[in-house]
């Protein structure tokens, strides 16, 4: 049984719990200490059977020897390799801090814009009422809040969410893409009002003399 000066560790092992049992010399890695390890792709039969119709299911992982040759090194020779692993511990556990604050402060300014825009929200659906009468065709001066496309059998189809000048939701799906942020001018009919999340909603349909920031669409 070799001693404590004597004993080998594999690189891996920083707590040099399992000193290694079976030391050999070997010239590959300049006559220094090395051990042998089970290996972990054939568990040390040396061939992998469910890849027989490849090279007769040799282990390409230890070449069928069922092993890998590792240097080992003394408890004294592993001193720098695990103070150096101490070192990138602490290292990796100030990052993982730093990342977990930074992760909290950008969950807090997401927490407070979605409970202004909720807010902004709100406000907007208690300003928005109903316009003109259901059936009646009427002319609109709207602003394109949004544009939600969709893409459906026939082709693709275009949900308008707008607002005219008193804050009053309009809303237009069909065919006609405005575009986000754009001053709309139209004449349309009056399919139905409804209520969405609390908003009062006016829905448009064949809107007709569509002119687009000025120019006729």
């Amino acid at each position: 049984m070799l001693n404590e000066i004597q004993k080998y560790y594999f690189r891996n092992d920083l707590g040099l719990e399992s000193p290694v049992d079976k030391v050999y010399f070997d010239s590959v890695f300049s006559k220094k200490a090395v051990g042998k390890k089970t290996c972990q792709k054939c568990k040390g039969s040396g061939f992998l059977m469910h890849y027989g119709f490849s090279d007769q299911g040799r282990c390409w992982g230890c070449f069928t020897k069922g092993y890998n040759v590792f240097r080992l090194y003394t408890a004294k020779e592993m001193q720098p390799v695990i103070r150096a692993n101490a070192k990138k511990v602490e290292k990796q556990e100030i990052q993982r801090k730093e990342n977990l604050r930074r992760a909290e402060e950008a969950k807090a300014k997401s927490d407070k814009r979605q409970a202004e825009f909720e807010k902004m929200k709100a406000e907007r659906a208690a300003k928005s009422d109903y316009i003109g009468t259901v059936g009646v065709r009427q002319s609109f001066v709207l602003t394109v809040n949004h544009v939600h496309p969709m893409d459906g059998f026939y082709g693709m189809s275009y949900i308008n969410i707008c607002n005219d000048a008193d804050d009053n939701i309009v809303i237009y799906k069909g065919t006609q893409c405005w575009g986000k942020g754009s001053a709309v001018e139209c004449v349309a009919n009056i399919k139905e009002h409804n209520v969405r999340e609390g908003a009062k909603q006016t829905i448009i349909k064949i809107p007709k003399k569509v002119t687009i920031n000025g120019e006729a669409y």
